[in-house]
């Protein structure tokens, strides 16, 4: 078929993907609703992480100390520290930690599974975790950063004594990002519109009218002679 043939069973049926495309977007725009209602508030702290025998050692540009064939020996330690950091942080006994200090008095069946993120860049080490309401995210962000800097010995033992850890910037809370509920919009819509042509041109094809000296010449098998 050419594309006037393409744009005239889009012409034909443009009702039907006019229907689908419709019921897509509410149908979208429900569960992307749903979704941003479900992340609620995320809170973040930033964390200085250090060797304990030089916390306010600098380093160098990595340039110069490869070329020099130096290595800060607090600054390579202070990068195992803060990846420590990162994972003791993600740790079981950290979300009971955390629990404890923002629902003191509360009992749970199945305390709630505070899901920390982070990342670290050289020693600044990030940690995040979200909850529906905002006054307990902040509260349990606070709570992750006391667990690991001035509570810090009762998870990671004796290397308490070898980390230095502080807060940078303390815990602050803002809506919990939605980039994934986004992309998922943004399938669902073209889906839809996959859907709602595919729908078009195999409801076209089934149709027994006939419309056009086409239909003619493929319902009879001879060629039409003149119109």
């Amino acid at each position: 078929m050419d594309i006037g043939t393409y744009l005239g069973i889009l012409g034909r049926r443009w009702y039907l993907i006019v229907l689908i495309i419709c019921v897509d977007l509410a149908v979208s725009a429900y569960f992307y609703r749903q979704a941003n209602t479900n992340a609620g508030y995320q809170s973040c702290t930033e964390l200085y992480v250090a060797d304990m025998s030089a916390p306010s050692l600098i380093s160098a540009p990595p340039t110069s100390l490869q070329s020099a064939g130096e290595l800060l020996a607090g600054e390579t330690a202070a990068n195992f520290f803060a990846d420590d950091i990162l994972d003791i942080a993600q740790s079981a006994s950290v979300s009971s930690y955390i629990t404890d200090t923002v629902f003191p008095t509360a009992s749970f069946p199945q305390a709630p599974n505070w899901a920390v993120g982070g990342s670290r860049r050289d020693r600044t080490v990030t940690l995040c975790l979200a909850s529906p309401d905002p006054t307990v995210a902040l509260k349990a962000g606070e709570a992750l950063a006391a667990a690991m800097t001035t509570d810090r010995a009762k998870f990671l033992g004796p290397m308490a004594k070898r980390i230095y850890t502080r807060v940078i910037s303390p815990a602050s809370v803002g809506p919990a990002p939605t980039s994934h509920a986004t992309v998922t919009l943004l399938l669902r819509l073209v889906l839809g519109v996959l859907v709602a042509l595919g729908a078009a041109f195999l409801w076209d094809a089934l149709d027994p009218r006939v419309r056009n000296r086409a239909d003619v010449e493929r319902a009879l098998r001879v060629p039409v002679l003149s119109d």
